[in-house]
């Protein structure tokens, strides 16, 4: 991670002196980002977000990932994939830190972020429920009554209970699973899966491990934002991850896509060709 990493910029938006809020020093940039990008209708985000209470304590945070394909080197070390879905990867490309703004104000960033700076169409997001979740969705539901364009949809669903049927807004880390999702976030990290580069997120990665407890976070200083890269690997699991993946793939490079699909059909003779294209049978 710290050879990728580097000090992220800051870049002014008019949009966030409409609101009257300062995110200089809050907001940082990937400074090899193209922030033009950010409207481009065949590009897909993930934020994933934490929330805290504001007061000088822990942070609340929105880390923000490009859905992309994995370059033609990571695409050739894949191994034994099972999908397309395989062969893309979230690139860390901004990431908003900060213990001083309230919750309302934290709301009117992320509402700023998702829907008048990113296209908001293409924009998924893992909050974190905890204490203050329900507490943020409202706000993201009422702030900006005459121009209000925020969507519940855009909120990722997940079970709240290992046993429920249903699917709710938000994401819960409880003692039962956050150790899982540490550890498929060090495997994913591995295999390319995700591409993180922010001096700040490196820095409390480097910090964060395995306590004397037996439970994961920081030995030393925090881990709000290491946290909001490890329940971001939650997305891939989902049917959202899979829908963003089919519209990407009408944009690639067709080069790309070809080298995807050699790999990915390579061991089909020896496998008796069971990776037909269900087309084919209806012919």
């Amino acid at each position: 991670m710290r050879k990728r990493m580097r000090p992220y910029v800051y870049h002014d938006f008019d949009e966030f002196d409409y609101i009257s809020i300062d995110t200089r020093g809050f907001l940082g940039w990937d400074p090899e980002f193209d922030i033009d990008t950010c409207k481009d209708q065949e590009n897909f985000w993930l934020f994933s977000v934490d929330i805290a209470e504001g007061n000088g304590g822990d942070s609340s945070v929105i880390n923000i990932f490009q859905v992309n394909p994995m370059n033609s080197d990571e695409i050739k070390n894949v191994v034994n994939p099972g999908a397309m879905y395989d062969f893309f990867k979230f690139s860390q490309v901004a990431r908003f830190k900060s213990n001083e703004h309230v919750i309302e104000d934290f709301a009117k960033v992320l509402y700023t972020l998702a829907v008048d700076i990113f296209y908001s169409e293409n924009v998924k997001m893992i909050i974190e429920y905890n204490t203050y979740g329900t507490v943020l969705f409202n706000y993201l539901r009422q702030i900006f009554p005459q121009r209000n364009d925020f969507d519940d949809e855009m909120i990722v669903k997940f079970k709240h209970r290992h046993d429920s049927r249903s699917l709710k807004p938000g994401i819960k880390l409880k003692s039962d699973n956050k150790a899982i999702f540490c550890q498929n976030f060090a495997k994913l990290y591995k295999i390319n899966r995700l591409d993180l580069t922010d001096e700040v997120t490196v820095t409390e990665a480097s910090l964060f491990g395995t306590l004397p407890n037996g439970s994961y976070g920081a030995q030393m200083g925090n881990d709000d934002v290491i946290m909001t890269c490890i329940t971001a690997t939650e997305f891939f699991n989902t049917t959202d991850y899979a829908d963003f993946v089919e519209e990407i793939l009408d944009f690639i490079d067709p080069e790309l896509h070809d080298e995807m699909e050699a790999i990915l059909f390579r061991d089909s003779d020896q496998q008796g060709d069971l990776q037909y294209d269900i087309y084919d049978l209806l012919k």
